[in-house]
Order: C-alpha cells, then sequence, then structure tokens
C-alpha cells in the first residue's frame, strides 16, 4: 500500500503543477491577477502642449508666448508676497520674481499672425489663477493654495515650451533664450513641488 502511494506522488504532483499553471493568464488577462495588463495600441500625445490647441508659429510668437507665461509666474508670486507669507514660501516667492527678472504678461507682444488670441488665452489663464488665489480666506490656506498654483502654472509652461514653442523658433538666438528660461522654469517647478509637498 505503501509503495503504490509513493509511486503515484509524482503523478499527483504533475497534476498539481498543471492546475497551478493553468490559472495563470497572459499579461492583462482576467486570470492573471499579477501581470499590468499591456495596451493593444500606442496612443500619441495631441499637439501644441497641454490644451491641445494649434502651435504657435515664429519667433515672434514663441517670445511672446514665453514672456507671458514667466509674467504669469511673476504676478503670482508677487499676490503671495502682497499677501505677507512667511518663511519658505516667501523666499521661494522672491525667488520666482528674481529669475524671471520681474517679466510681466501685459507687456507681451501679440506675436505673428494668427497667434494672438493664442497669446491672450494664455494671458487670460494667468488672470484666473491669480483671481482664483486672491479668495483664499487665510494666510495658511493662501500659502498651501499659493504652492498648489505655482506646480500647475509651471507644468504648464513646460509643457507649452516642449510643444510649441521650442518648435517655433528659427532663430538660434530665440532658441537659446527659450532652452534658458526652460531651464528656469525646471529648477523653480522642482522647488515647488517639494514645498507643496507640505502644509503650512
Amino acid at each position: 500500500m505503501t509503495q503504490r502511494l509513493n509511486m503515484s506522488r509524482p503523478s499527483i504532483l504533475a497534476a498539481l503543477a498543471a492546475l497551478a499553471l493553468s490559472g495563470c493568464g497572459k499579461p492583462g488577462d482576467q486570470t492573471s491577477r499579477t501581470a499590468p495588463a499591456t495596451s493593444p495600441q500606442p496612443t500619441t500625445a495631441a499637439v501644441g502642449g497641454e490644451s491641445g490647441r494649434a502651435p504657435i508659429a515664429g519667433d515672434a510668437s514663441a517670445k511672446a508666448m514665453l514672456q507671458v507665461l514667466e509674467g504669469n509666474a511673476v504676478a503670482l508670486s508677487q499676490q503671495a508676497l502682497s499677501r505677507n507669507v512667511s518663511g519658505s514660501v516667501a523666499d521661494f516667492a522672491r525667488e520666482v520674481v528674481a529669475a524671471h527678472h520681474g517679466a510681466a504678461a501685459a507687456d507681451a507682444g501679440k506675436g505673428g499672425p494668427g497667434d494672438a488670441d493664442k497669446i491672450a488665452a494664455q494671458a487670460a489663464k494667468g488672470r484666473a489663477q491669480l483671481q482664483a488665489l486672491s479668495q483664499e480666506p487665510d494666510d495658511s490656506a493662501y500659502m498651501n493654495a499659493y504652492m498648489a498654483t505655482m506646480v500647475r502654472s509651471y507644468s504648464d509652461a513646460l509643457a507649452v515650451i516642449d510643444a510649441e514653442l521650442v518648435p517655433a523658433a528659427q532663430q538660434e538666438a530665440t532658441k537659446r533664450e527659450l532652452q534658458q528660461a526652460r531651464s528656469r522654469i525646471a529648477e523653480r517647478l522642482e522647488r515647488a513641488q517639494a514645498l507643496a509637498s507640505a502644509r503650512y
């Protein structure tokens, strides 16, 4: 009897192994509980930055849009300083104003033909952020909202620079200006993300 059980043990183990393997599907199958699903087809990002709008064209438009992007960040930070933010948040706000040399969206040109509306829309977006931020009732809520807004503003700026402004630039001087601005913005964004993770 013992010999018969021992002889059948490999068969039992093989059957159990086959049963276990039958429960493992390919990645994305319903029977697979561990492997992530794979997308059957790659997806393509929309052209024209986060808005999906048609990209702008030419150096004049690229420079005007950059002025608006940096001007929006400066306006938010100037408002923050007027609200007497303190500590690391105040240091960051002053750093933003200095980094962008006090840029103002109102000073931006209209850009090349056909791009004035796009540039104006970006400036209006900045004004809307400014207005929403001004509604925060107390200093603590304001500082949290300011840092969250700066993360969004800078993330938007990088998306627009990469998707629209760099491809639009034709002159080497404009390309250098955009790359320098991108470095400034990316550095401030990293700092904004770190500050936004804290609560004030």
